[in-house]
């Protein structure tokens, strides 16, 4: 299932927001946003 949000999160030109790091990491070109941790 997440090659499949990757898939149409690149098809759409989008940002994913995940707390999945890890594995939304291993792929190319994808921008993921993680908005859980604090940048304070």
């Amino acid at each position: 299932m997440d090659l499949k949000i990757a898939a149409i999160t690149l098809v759409q030109n989008a940002t994913l927001l995940t707390c999945n790091q890890s594995d939304f990491g291993l792929i190319p070109e994808l921008s993921i946003e993680n908005w859980s941790i604090n940048s304070f």
